[in-house]
């Protein structure tokens, strides 16, 4: 079962590495986050 997301439950350097990818990883980050996400159902 699923559970609700909560952005506050992301660590912050996470957050701090994928901002400061070049938009086209970015990009790719989010391709490879829908996939597990998909993978997870």
């Amino acid at each position: 079962m699923a559970t609700a997301y909560d952005p506050t439950s992301v660590p912050a350097a996470l957050i701090h590495k994928i901002g400061a990818l070049p938009r086209e990883r970015i990009a790719e980050v989010e391709d490879f986050v829908d996939f597990i996400a998909m993978k997870d159902g």
